[in-house]
Parts: structure tokens; C-alpha cells; sequence
């Protein structure tokens, strides 16, 4: 059996950060962060993986958007430690 390390164009679209809100946003919202276009709906925001540490990504839409109460990457949530900081970064 061969193994391959390469990625599909499928599994790279779902590679993907969620930011859940603590504070909905009023209006859908679609902003720009580390060079990846975030869209916002309601209390959820989604971004592809910019390739940066999940924590710097999420201090950056916390500065975006608001306060998170959760940030989850494709390998799992931040844990609550990781959360603190990225909201009070």
C-alpha cells in the first residue's frame, strides 16, 4: 500500500477555524483577518487556517469581532487557559 501526504482540494477547503461569539454580531459580518476573509453570522465566525498558531489567529479576531467563547481548529477547541489568552490579548 502506497501512503500519500499530499491533501485533496476537498479536505483542504474543510480545514477550517470556528470562533463562537460571545456577543452575536448585529449584521452578518465578513472581515479580513491575517490575510483570510472571516465571515460572521450571528454568534459564529468561520475562517480558513492561515497557517499561524491557532492562538495568534484567534487574538486576531477577537480583535475583529469581539470576544470568544470558544475558537476551535481542525485538531480540536482551545482549551479555557488558551481562551483567556486569546481574549485578553
Amino acid at each position: 500500500a502506497s501512503f500519500s501526504a499530499t491533501v485533496s482540494p476537498a479536505q483542504a477547503a474543510a480545514a477550517r477555524y470556528t470562533a463562537k461569539l460571545s456577543t452575536a454580531v448585529e449584521a452578518p459580518a465578513r472581515k479580513v483577518v491575517n490575510g483570510v476573509v472571516w465571515n460572521c453570522t450571528g454568534d459564529t465566525c468561520t475562517g480558513a487556517v492561515d497557517g499561524a498558531r491557532p492562538l495568534n489567529t484567534c487574538a486576531k479576531v477577537v480583535k475583529a469581532f469581539g470576544p470568544v467563547a470558544s475558537f476551535t481548529t481542525p485538531k480540536g477547541e482551545l482549551s479555557a487557559e488558551d481562551l483567556q489568552s486569546c481574549n485578553a490579548a
